[in-house]
């Protein structure tokens, strides 16, 4: 049986402050889109692409679907998971 951990929580939970820290640098200076051609870009791309890496090198053993957002995550798990036949939700969610 798959397991899915949603960690779309930002706009309900404090964000952990180690976890801020490190983002600040990408809010205040390196905001590029890490999909476009320049070099700033560029460099924001590479620096995602190494948290990726941390994030998913423990975790061999799993799948990871990464997303643009809340609602497109849960699109993904009503028209794919729940096409299966298991779904649960509650009146809360978007």
């Amino acid at each position: 049986m798959e397991e899915i951990i949603y960690l779309d929580n930002g706009a309900t939970t404090k964000v952990n402050q180690k976890a801020f820290n490190s983002a600040i640098e990408f809010y205040n200076e390196n905001f590029f889109n890490p999909s476009a051609i320049y070099r700033a870009a560029q460099t924001v791309s590479k620096k995602l692409e190494e948290c990726k890496e941390v994030l998913l090198k423990p975790n061999r053993m799993r799948n990871f679907i990464f997303t643009s957002g809340g609602t497109e995550a849960d699109n993904i798990a009503i028209f794919g998971f729940g096409k299966r036949g298991n779904a649960v939700t509650t009146l809360g969610e978007h």
